[in-house]
Protein backbone atom coordinates (compact mmCIF):
# COMPACT_ATOMS: atom_id res chain seq x y z
CA UNK A 1 0.00 0.00 0.00
CA UNK A 2 1.31 3.42 -0.72
CA UNK A 3 0.17 7.02 -1.40
CA UNK A 4 1.86 9.56 -2.84
CA UNK A 5 1.23 13.49 -2.14
CA UNK A 6 2.18 16.72 -3.87
CA UNK A 7 2.57 20.29 -3.35
CA UNK A 8 0.25 22.33 -5.22
CA UNK A 9 0.39 25.76 -4.76
CA UNK A 10 0.70 28.17 -1.71
CA UNK A 11 -0.26 25.31 1.41
CA UNK A 12 -1.82 23.05 -0.18
CA UNK A 13 -1.08 19.38 -0.80
CA UNK A 14 -2.72 17.01 -2.82
CA UNK A 15 -2.45 13.33 -2.45
CA UNK A 16 -3.63 10.10 -4.28
CA UNK A 17 -3.78 6.47 -3.46
CA UNK A 18 -2.19 3.69 -5.47
CA UNK A 19 -6.02 2.94 -7.51
CA UNK A 20 -5.73 6.84 -8.33
CA UNK A 21 -7.87 8.35 -6.09
CA UNK A 22 -7.67 11.61 -4.84
CA UNK A 23 -7.36 13.54 -1.47
CA UNK A 24 -7.48 16.88 -1.43
CA UNK A 25 -5.94 18.97 1.13
CA UNK A 26 -6.32 22.70 0.84
CA UNK A 27 -7.88 25.58 1.89
CA UNK A 28 -11.29 24.43 2.68
CA UNK A 29 -10.88 21.03 2.92
CA UNK A 30 -10.67 18.79 5.67
CA UNK A 31 -7.35 19.22 7.77
CA UNK A 32 -4.93 16.14 7.74
CA UNK A 33 -6.23 15.62 11.58
CA UNK A 34 -9.81 15.15 10.40
CA UNK A 35 -8.83 12.85 7.98
CA UNK A 36 -7.19 10.74 10.27
CA UNK A 37 -10.40 10.60 12.54
CA UNK A 38 -12.27 9.71 9.90
CA UNK A 39 -9.66 7.03 8.98
CA UNK A 40 -10.68 5.33 12.33
CA UNK A 41 -13.89 6.01 11.47
CA UNK A 42 -14.50 4.19 8.60
CA UNK A 43 -11.73 1.21 9.50
CA UNK A 44 -13.64 0.47 12.85
CA UNK A 45 -17.45 1.12 10.68
CA UNK A 46 -15.85 -1.47 8.36
CA UNK A 47 -14.43 -3.97 10.49
CA UNK A 48 -17.44 -3.92 12.79
CA UNK A 49 -20.22 -4.75 9.60
CA UNK A 50 -17.49 -7.45 8.52
CA UNK A 51 -17.81 -9.72 11.79
CA UNK A 52 -21.53 -8.50 11.83
CA UNK A 53 -21.92 -10.55 8.53
CA UNK A 54 -19.90 -13.06 9.30
CA UNK A 55 -21.91 -13.92 12.17
CA UNK A 56 -25.04 -12.99 10.05
CA UNK A 57 -26.40 -9.74 11.92
CA UNK A 58 -28.52 -7.58 9.79
CA UNK A 59 -27.09 -4.43 10.66
CA UNK A 60 -30.60 -1.57 9.82
CA UNK A 61 -28.25 1.42 10.61
CA UNK A 62 -25.02 2.94 11.93
CA UNK A 63 -23.43 5.80 13.11
CA UNK A 64 -19.98 6.40 14.28
CA UNK A 65 -18.88 9.09 16.02
CA UNK A 66 -15.06 9.98 16.85
CA UNK A 67 -14.19 12.64 19.36
CA UNK A 68 -10.64 13.80 20.04
CA UNK A 69 -8.89 15.56 22.89
CA UNK A 70 -5.78 17.31 21.68
CA UNK A 71 -2.74 18.13 23.72
CA UNK A 72 -2.20 21.93 24.28
CA UNK A 73 1.20 23.29 22.85
CA UNK A 74 2.80 21.85 19.90
CA UNK A 75 2.66 19.28 18.13
CA UNK A 76 -0.85 19.31 19.53
CA UNK A 77 -0.99 15.42 19.96
CA UNK A 78 -4.52 13.66 20.20
CA UNK A 79 -4.10 12.56 23.91
CA UNK A 80 -7.56 10.63 23.77
CA UNK A 81 -9.86 9.11 20.84
CA UNK A 82 -13.04 7.63 21.72
CA UNK A 83 -15.38 5.99 19.10
CA UNK A 84 -18.87 6.04 19.76
CA UNK A 85 -21.08 3.42 17.95
CA UNK A 86 -24.53 3.74 17.83
CA UNK A 87 -26.30 0.54 15.82
CA UNK A 88 -29.55 -0.59 15.16
CA UNK A 89 -29.93 -4.44 15.15
CA UNK A 90 -32.75 -6.15 16.20
CA UNK A 91 -31.79 -9.32 16.20
CA UNK A 92 -28.87 -8.73 17.92
CA UNK A 93 -28.33 -8.55 21.98
CA UNK A 94 -26.99 -6.13 23.32
CA UNK A 95 -23.91 -8.61 24.46
CA UNK A 96 -23.47 -10.16 21.20
CA UNK A 97 -22.84 -6.24 19.32
CA UNK A 98 -20.78 -5.96 22.60
CA UNK A 99 -18.31 -8.63 20.98
CA UNK A 100 -18.38 -7.29 17.89
CA UNK A 101 -17.33 -3.75 19.14
CA UNK A 102 -14.28 -5.91 21.08
CA UNK A 103 -13.17 -7.83 17.97
CA UNK A 104 -13.22 -4.62 15.96
CA UNK A 105 -11.24 -2.86 18.63
CA UNK A 106 -8.68 -6.04 18.07
CA UNK A 107 -8.71 -6.40 14.36
CA UNK A 108 -9.39 -2.29 12.89
CA UNK A 109 -5.68 -2.37 11.36
CA UNK A 110 -5.94 1.75 12.20
CA UNK A 111 -6.95 1.07 15.10
CA UNK A 112 -3.93 -1.39 16.13
CA UNK A 113 -1.47 0.63 14.58
CA UNK A 114 -2.01 4.25 16.38
CA UNK A 115 -2.40 1.89 19.81
CA UNK A 116 1.01 -0.20 19.03
CA UNK A 117 2.43 3.31 18.34
CA UNK A 118 3.70 2.48 14.54
CA UNK A 119 6.99 3.50 13.59
CA UNK A 120 6.82 6.14 11.13
CA UNK A 121 10.13 7.28 9.31
CA UNK A 122 10.35 10.19 7.64
CA UNK A 123 13.42 10.10 4.87
CA UNK A 124 14.29 12.97 2.49
CA UNK A 125 15.80 12.93 -1.22
CA UNK A 126 16.41 15.98 -3.24
CA UNK A 127 15.21 16.49 -6.56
Amino acid sequence: MNLRALWVGERDIEAETSDGERIGMAEGDPRPTEYLLAGIAGCAGKTFLRFAAQRGFEIEAISIEVTARRAEGAPEVFEHILVTFEVLAPEASDEELDELLQLTDRFCPVVQSLVAGVEIVLDLKTM
